[in-house]
Parts: C-alpha cells; structure tokens; sequence
C-alpha cells in the first residue's frame, strides 16, 4: 500500500507539472499584429498597430501610428527573438505629404512575453525611455 501511495503521488507531481500555465513562444507566438496596450483607458486619437513576422528569430514588421494632436504615419519594424525575449527597432516614418518637414524617428523596444498574447518591456525614443507593452490583435496563421 505504501508503495501505491509514492507511485500515485510521484504521478500526480508530473501531471502537476505538465499542466502548468507555463509559456514557452516560439516564431509563430510573435508573428501577427499587435497593438499598443493602452490599458483599461483607451486614448482617445492615439493609436500604434503593428504587424511582426518573426523568420527564425529575424523579426520584421509594418504597421502605423497616429497621435491625438500630432503627427501620424508609418511604422518600419526589424530585430530579433529569442524564447521569451522581443528586441525592436522602431523606426516611425510621418505621412510625408502632410508633414513634410519631419524627419523619420527611431525607437528601440526590449520586451518578453508576460503571457500568450502581451508583451511587456521599455520603449527608449527620443531620449526618454519608458513602459511600454503590446497585445496580439490578430493572430497570423500558420
């Protein structure tokens, strides 16, 4: 009996552990179109939409960008992942015949993976770096 007992719980620690909640991404968890994740507060104006494909840890991407006062454009995305790590280089490209006197600007983003479908990291831009995260909008198939 005692011998059914260790059996059963060395069992049931396995199955424990298989059946955790954890994540491991792979390319096809960061391919798709995320979205700036604005919280439980949308800004009104504001948006950030972008569309990664992820080619063996090569990361590119497309996307667009408006603020509520400000300018708005195109997004040019490249970098690099690695498990549950996301390394972006951002470049915003204004729409230029609306502002043409703007210069394009460029970003980097350092996130992972909080779940499936969220990354959270820090966004450096024009000397500030702050949090910043991004929610999967649309899942690319496979």
């Amino acid at each position: 009996m005692k011998i059914y007992s260790v059996v059963l719980c060395a069992l049931a620690g396995v199955v424990g552990a298989c059946s955790g909640d954890a994540f491991h991404p792979t390319p096809a968890d960061v391919s798709g179109t995320w979205g700036e994740d604005f919280g439980p507060t949308p800004v009104p104006g504001n948006s950030f939409l972008m569309t990664l494909i992820d080619n063996s840890g090569n990361v590119t991407g497309f996307g667009g960008y408006a603020g509520e006062a400000g300018p708005f454009g195109t997004l040019d995305v490249s970098g690099t992942s690695k498990g549950d790590s996301l390394h972006l280089r951002i470049v915003y490209v204004p729409s230029p015949t609306v502002f043409p006197q703007l210069k394009p600007d460029t970003s980097y983003f350092d996130g992972a993976f909080s779940t499936r479908d969220r990354i959270k990291g820090n966004l450096a831009r024009g000397g500030a770096a702050g949090p910043f995260s991004v929610v999967r909008v649309q899942r690319d198939p496979p």
